[in-house]
């Protein structure tokens, strides 16, 4: 049985003449505490995407990560900053979260640039949104309206069901741009009516690579929770998948 809690996928590629951002994001992860303080079993692959495309790389990356037999699959961007403590905090902010039925949320993301789910979390901090008498610290999303996959936690299973999936339409999916894509329609595909997808409130990353070789327009999470954050459940917390929030819009 595997004693590796999550399996930490890095898509990267070379930029140059761009700026590179990998080390940088390295160093953060090291910063944040993010391995070596966590307390369980994590192991870490780099997948350079030189000779593949974006989302050939990404099929790499879940590949790299699925071979470690994990019971999670942790999917990061290769340029991010970090909260304190950061896989300490997705571990809490997962035991609350991912305690559902199959027919909750599959895609558990750490990072959102959506605007509504920027001014929901500052409603939040200003005490006049709660729920269940806590803290706003989720979100479920509808499949649809997801995408940036900075920083997504999947369960094994489902990290193999949607390889494969995309594995088996890849040779004809059109665009060259973006994996959240393909992730969304296997979301789609597997769920289409469900909110498949829970945001943590705020984010545990933020996004800072302006520079993208696939032409992306910039973006960055409206409630990233900082560098000197860290996620703690609260006492009176929002149940298992968040809020009911309507009207959440890409």
């Amino acid at each position: 049985m595997s004693t590796v809690k999550y399996a930490i996928a890095i898509g990267t590629v070379d930029r140059s003449p761009m700026a590179n951002y990998l080390q940088g994001t390295l160093a953060a992860l090291a910063r944040s505490k993010a391995v070596y303080a966590c307390g369980f079993d994590v192991a870490i692959d780099i997948i350079d995407g030189k000779g593949r495309t974006r989302n050939e790389n990404g099929l790499a990356c879940l590949d790299a990560a699925l071979d470690r037999s994990p019971m999670w699959v942790l999917f990061l961007e290769d340029d991010l900053i970090f909260c304190r403590d950061f896989l300490g905090s997705i571990d809490r902010w997962l035991t609350v979260h991912a305690a559902l039925p199959a027919a909750g949320p599959r895609i558990y993301t750490f990072y959102t640039p959506l605007a509504d789910v920027g001014r929901l979390y500052e409603r939040s901090v200003a005490g006049r949104l709660t729920v269940n008498g806590g803290a706003l610290d989720a979100i479920p999303l509808p499949v649809g309206v997801w995408s940036h996959c900075q920083a997504i936690a999947l369960r094994a299973a489902d990290a193999a069901a949607a390889r494969d999936w995309i594995r088996n339409r890849l040779p004809t999916w059109g665009s060259p741009r973006g994996f959240d894509r393909l992730l969304r329609q296997w979301g789609l595909s597997t769920w289409a009516n469900q909110r498949g997808v829970i945001a943590s409130v705020p984010s545990f990353v933020q996004h800072v690579g302006r520079d993208s070789i696939c032409g992306s327009r910039w973006h960055e999470s409206p409630c990233f929770g900082g560098v000197d954050w860290s996620y703690s459940p609260p006492v009176l917390s929002s149940h298992a998948g968040g809020a009911d929030v309507h009207g959440i819009r890409s």
